[in-house]
Order: C-alpha cells, then sequence, then structure tokens
C-alpha cells in the first residue's frame, strides 16, 4: 500500500500513452499512426526521469517491448525504445501479472502455459483442462445450417 502511495503521481498526459502499474509492475501503453512514435519516446522518456527523481531504479534486464500491429498491409516496425543508452528487447510474446500474451492476442502462448502447468499436475487436472479448451472454441448461439 504504502508503495502504491509512493508511486501514484506517475502519470502522463498523453492522450495516444496510457501508464498502467500494478504493484512494482508498470506497463506503457503508446498508440501511434504511421512511424511517428515521438509521443510515446517521450512518455517513456518522462517516466525514466520520474523513476530518477524518485530514486527508484529501472531492471533492464525485465524490462521488454511488444508491439501490437493489426493492419493488414506489411510496415517497417518503429525505431527500438532505447533507455540510458540500453536497447530495449523486442519481444512477440510476454507474460504479464501471469498471462502470456502474444503481439497478435491470440491466447496460443496462454493456453500452451496452462496446458504445462496442468499435465506437471497430473491427469486429473489434464481432463478438466481439455474439457475447458474444447468448450473455448465451440460456437457460441445458433448456427447456420
Amino acid at each position: 500500500m504504502l508503495f502504491t502511495t509512493y508511486i501514484s503521481n506517475c502519470r502522463t498526459l498523453s492522450e495516444d500513452c496510457a501508464i498502467i502499474k500494478y504493484a512494482d509492475d508498470t506497463v506503457i501503453l503508446g498508440n501511434f499512426q504511421k512511424k511517428d512514435s515521438s509521443n510515446y519516446t517521450q512518455v517513456i522518456d518522462s517516466f525514466v526521469d520520474w523513476c530518477d527523481n524518485h530514486k527508484l531504479t529501472l531492471n533492464m534486464k525485465k524490462n521488454e517491448e511488444m508491439i501490437f500491429d493489426f493492419r493488414t498491409e506489411t510496415h517497417d516496425r518503429p525505431e527500438p525504445v532505447t533507455i540510458k543508452n540500453e536497447q530495449v528487447e523486442s519481444v512477440s510474446t510476454y507474460k504479464y501479472l501471469g498471462v502470456m500474451i502474444d503481439e497478435k492476442l491470440t491466447w496460443e502462448p496462454n493456453t500452451d502455459l496452462v496446458c504445462a502447468k496442468a499435465r506437471k499436475r497430473g491427469t486429473a487436472h489434464w481432463s478438466y483442462t481439455s474439457l475447458v479448451l474444447q468448450l473455448r472454441f465451440k460456437p457460441i448461439g445458433p448456427t447456420a445450417q
């Protein structure tokens, strides 16, 4: 609770970016068009400055960037993010608060993770997980004949 109060004033005024915090995890979301990521970069730089001013150290080994791009045409990726002259690794999957997220939001990595955990626990859990997965892919509501 004390830490949450301490970081509560870490915000952005940008309409194109959001800072999401949960305990000591922080996610910066940026929505930018074309290759203009200057606003996103500015929010990241401001966040780094805020951390420095409040005596918080960023763990550069845990910083990762994932780009969600749902456009149908192929586009060049934006310039890599750098923090204090270190390039942030760009990843296609990321584990956030126990949930695996991939850059196309398919849920496949998370389903694989849940199944792997169930297999480690034994067959009783595996049969339950199989049932959940089967229900997930069944159509909901009336289907066309």
